[in-house]
């Protein structure tokens, strides 16, 4: 769906502008540390130092449609200082920086309230207690809330943010759940996200990242959904284990999708970049295949549930309130 690109611009705009007046205000990009937690924990594609043609697999193009360029898209590599305005917020690591820079502005302007759990507009599966929050809006097209708790080296937050360009019409709303035990290094990251495009076609993803900074051990889910995918899978959907860096370190994803109903197997080595993917074989493996290199959790991976399209937001009904935060004072 390469059209992406332009419709989710102004949306990454606004967060840009947003998230440089947080940092001038505490002190650095440092400060996002749900970001830099998580590009700690999961796997992340790095782009290779010398690029390729684009072509791999001596015939077939490197684009959208592709099992692999799809997982490559959700888990590319995000550097703010040169990625801003070019990835979108189906990214993975580009939605979590948003919302760790959006953590910092609600510490800034957060309102105490009655401790409480707070839900996102749309359910994440997650029950947690709040003590901070606040809404705020942007105008007529960007409105969010923030909620968050902080406790003995243990970080909560909850963003819920809407989007609306007028120009498209078009809306785009996202949920995350962030949880951080500083002293441990455990993460776990809950969200969702989905654009209405103004033909009335939805694109949505829904992510589960769950793992620790410093050993870089990881279980991950995500689906994508495309309610008029054309030549493209209506949905893809991933779910895997490992170890996302370390010489000698691997991690296995599995995938499955409407095409065939076929669970296919991809072996990862830490540190892959596009151009590692690129040589890969769109079909995997058999689990019978696998390779003895991830012995260690691939009964775990062949155990684990996909999430299904029935887990993933298909419609913007399945936000509701998201503009704000709802609280009970």
């Amino acid at each position: 769906m390469k059209r992406k690109k332009s419709i989710f611009l102004c949306f990454n705009v606004i967060i840009s502008t947003l998230l440089l007046f947080s940092y001038c205000s505490d002190g650095g990009s440092d400060s996002n540390f749900f970001f830099e937690s998580a590009k700690d924990v999961g796997p992340r594609f790095e782009e290779a130092a010398s690029k390729s043609t684009g072509m791999y697999r001596a015939t077939t193009t490197w684009e959208s449609g592709d099992s692999i360029y799809e997982m490559y898209m959700k888990l590319r590599d995000f550097d703010p200082s040169i990625h801003s305005g070019v990835i979108d917020s189906s990214n993975v690591y580009k939605l979590i920086y948003d919302a760790g820079g959006l953590y910092n502005e609600a510490k800034e302007n957060g309102e105490s309230i009655t401790s409480q759990i707070i839900f996102p507009a749309f359910d994440l599966g997650q029950s947690v207690v709040y003590d901070y929050a606040k809404n705020y809006n942007e105008g007529t097209s960007y409105y969010y809330g923030l909620a968050y708790r902080e406790a003995g080296g243990l970080f909560y937050a909850l963003l819920c943010s809407k989007v609306f360009e007028e120009s498209g019409p078009q809306t785009t709303p996202s949920v995350m759940q962030c949880t951080y035990n500083e002293s441990t290094g455990d993460l776990e990251i809950y969200m969702a996200y989905l654009v209405n495009y103004p033909s009335g076609e939805v694109y949505s993803v829904r992510t589960e990242l769950i793992g620790n900074d410093q050993t870089h051990s990881f279980d991950l889910r995500i689906i994508s959904y495309n309610s008029s995918p054309s030549s493209q899978a209506n949905w893809r959907s991933w779910a895997g284990k490992g170890v996302s860096q370390g010489a000698g370190n691997y991690f296995l994803l599995k995938m499955n999708s409407n095409f065939d109903n076929t669970d296919r197997y991809y072996v990862f080595p830490a540190g892959s970049t596009d151009d590692d993917l690129k040589a890969m074989d769109s079909d995997g493996y058999a689990y019978a295949d696998l390779p003895s290199t991830v012995d260690s959790y691939k009964e775990d991976v062949q155990a684990k549930t996909f999430f299904t399209v029935a887990e993933v937001p298909t419609a913007l009904t399945d936000f509701p309130n998201v503009n704000h935060i709802d609280l009970s004072f």
